[in-house]
Formats: structure tokens, C-alpha cells, sequence
């Protein structure tokens, strides 16, 4: 589902919510993406980084 989000929407941004960091982590790297979640590392620059559209 997210993969098709990310087709149909090519432009904006999409959050994907779950309640599990393992979760989080495996689709994170299946869409290429960052893992963003309540202890991740540089959680700022990845915040950063998807304001500005860079990821």
C-alpha cells in the first residue's frame, strides 16, 4: 500500500504510523526511507530532511 501511495502521489509527502519499531525500521528500508521513531539517531536532520523534501 505504501509503495502505490508513493506512485500515485508523486509530489508531497507521506507518514506511515505504526506501533512497533521493528515496524518501522523494515519498511523504512524497503521504501528506502528514513525510520523515524520516539529514539532514533539524528532524528533532527531527518525531520529536516523531510520538510525539505529530501527524503
Amino acid at each position: 500500500m505504501a509503495r502505490q501511495k508513493r506512485r500515485q502521489y508523486k509530489t508531497g509527502k507521506i507518514v506511515i504510523y505504526s506501533n512497533l519499531v521493528a515496524k518501522v525500521k523494515k519498511l523504512a528500508k524497503q521504501l528506502a526511507c528514513n525510520a523515524y521513531f520516539h529514539n532514533a539517531v539524528g532524528k533532527a536532520s531527518m525531520l529536516a530532511d523531510f520538510i525539505d523534501g529530501k527524503q
